[in-house]
């Protein structure tokens, strides 16, 4: 029995630790508040940590525009108290504007009141994709309908009328390649006055407090997909977007088609006041000759203001080719800046620290900061603390408490009668007053389980049981800052026995007194103790 004891405590005192350590990660989630542990890539309750291991903790989803972030580590000893001895956006419809000056726009009027004697019309008709096949005719007034038809009968004037029909289709034509230059350029300037807002309406996003980092970057997305004209994003290098952001070929294209649609639209205008001129030597009645010159005259004042519009897109063209320079490649380049730092920002932290104490305490905190990242002295927001209890590495402790300890073989009492030796058992077990030194490696829960080793008093009417006894064994050690211990083992002590080689029942001369010596035995002991103090 003896030697089975001694096996059991040898082995609790080469009790050794695993060793390899296991991380923990601690994932904080600022937008819903819910924190996830994850210990040797498993999902747990309750955080834990082995000593020396790491802490990893993220902080997730939170706008890192709007707030800084400091975590603190608290590496915490538990205090054993003395014993008793007993915590882009989408714009907006119709933004652009009308280059022309004045809100004119290119239509002379020669399709709200074309006079067509040979196939008729509609009145008012806009220049699309058909009227270039079916051509565009002249609407007869019902007044006039009777007397050109009889003023109609010349060849002369037949000939005549058509020319005029030609003149005022093609005129038409002109003027909508003109509505069609003047799309375009609104397009590149609507895309400048988009640059110029860009940065300013994304930083409002970032620094919008009402906004989840999801937000921020779906809708800051949304003017840079706009802006940089993004498609495949494996392709925007630097050089794609200053070559998004030049837009001087395009003006310079728009320039020439509108100077060559220009000159035809001239010749169109000289030769309507030629028919004028050539009108007035046909053979036509008062009423004919009035109704007609007078139409011409009309859609001849409506070409005039047509060209002085063409005279001023053609300036805002050319103001907007020479203003191009190093700000507008500037604000490309900054947008593209802004692209990639979105698309790297995953709204996260990340901060490591090794649990070295009996309790590592992760405090967050966060700090509101302005545009240029400089923590502001308002708005500061501390997080309730995360405690993670350390497990592993040795701890030694001292505590007090009473034993209660008893030899294998039973302690005997000697006394003579008419000179014979005789023996009577004593006590069964002595409670013993002990103090003991625990070493044990601390485990994750409020359970560890170590060795002892102790030195006891015993509490004993005999003067044998006086002397000191050691204790040597396993020990339970409940709790961590206040700790209740129960241990057990192998009790060392002295006990009395006869010397001079006699035993129970053996005879000594009269008036001879029993020869008796103290020795040291083994036996067991059970002793509950509280900590006095730590290391």
């Amino acid at each position: 029995m003896n030697k089975t004891l001694l096996v059991i405590t040898v082995s609790l005192f080469c009790f050794f630790e695993k060793a390899a350590s296991q991380d923990l990660h601690i994932y904080y989630d600022v937008e819903t508040s819910l924190v996830k542990y994850v210990y040797d890539g498993e999902e747990i309750k309750r955080p834990k940590i082995k000593k020396d291991g790491n802490i990893f903790l993220h902080v997730q989803n939170y706008n890192n525009y709007l707030y800084s972030l400091e975590v603190e580590s608290n590496d915490q000893l538990l205090q054993i108290p003395s014993g008793s001895g007993l915590g882009f956006l989408p714009l907006p419809e119709g933004t652009g504007g009308n280059l022309i000056s004045g809100g004119r726009n290119f239509s002379s009027g020669a399709g709200d009141g074309y006079i067509n004697i040979v196939s008729g019309g509609n009145k008012g008709r806009d220049v699309g994709e058909n009227d270039e096949e079916e051509g565009m005719g002249f609407v007869v007034p019902e007044e006039y309908e009777e007397t050109a038809s009889e003023g109609a009968q010349s060849e002369e004037f037949q000939a005549l009328y058509a020319e005029y029909e030609s003149i005022l289709n093609d005129m038409v034509l002109k003027e909508g390649e003109f509505t069609k230059i003047q799309n375009e350029v609104s397009g590149i300037e609507k895309n400048r006055e988009f640059r110029n807002i860009g940065l300013s309406e994304i930083q409002k996003i970032k620094w919008n407090p009402e906004f989840s980092p999801n937000q921020v970057k779906r809708m800051s997305n949304q003017f840079l997909y706009k802006i940089l004209e993004i498609k495949d994003t494996s392709q925007l290098t630097l050089d794609n977007v200053i070559q998004k952001g030049d837009d001087r070929k395009q003006l310079e294209k728009q320039l020439n088609q509108l100077e060559k649609s220009r000159e035809d639209y001239e010749i169109n205008v000289n030769n309507l006041n030629d028919f004028s001129e050539r009108l007035k030597g046909l053979q036509m009645n008062f009423e004919e000759f009035y109704l007609m010159q007078s139409h011409v005259g009309e859609i001849y004042q409506k070409a005039l203001g047509v060209q002085e519009s063409i005279k001023s897109q053609k300036e805002t063209i050319d103001q907007m080719y020479q203003s191009f320079g190093k700000t507008e490649l500037q604000k490309m380049t900054s947008l593209w800046y802004e692209y990639e730092a979105l698309k790297s920002n995953d709204f996260s932290y990340t901060y490591r620290t090794e649990a070295t104490g009996d309790r590592t305490v992760l405090g967050i905190k966060f700090s509101a900061k302005d545009s240029l990242g400089r923590e502001l002295p308002i708005n500061k927001k501390q997080l309730a603390p995360i405690r993670v209890p350390v497990y592993g590495g040795m701890k030694i402790n001292v505590s007090v408490g009473i034993s209660f300890a008893s030899f294998f073989d039973q302690p005997q009492s000697y006394f003579l009668r008419d000179t014979v030796i005789l023996s009577e058992d004593v006590d069964a077990f002595i409670p013993v007053i002990t103090s003991f030194f625990h070493f044990y490696p601390q485990s994750a829960g409020n359970v560890s389980i170590g060795g002892n080793f102790g030195i006891g008093f015993p509490l004993s009417n005999s003067d044998g049981g006086q002397s000191l006894s050691f204790f040597l064994g396993p020990s339970f050690v409940i709790g961590k800052g206040q700790r209740i211990v129960l241990s057990t083992g192998i009790k060392g002590g002295r006990v009395e026995q006869l010397s001079q080689g006699l035993k129970t029942g053996d005879v000594l001369p009269p008036f001879s007194s029993i020869p008796t010596k103290n020795v040291y035995k083994l036996g067991y002991f059970l002793g509950i103790s509280f900590n006095l103090g730590g290391g």
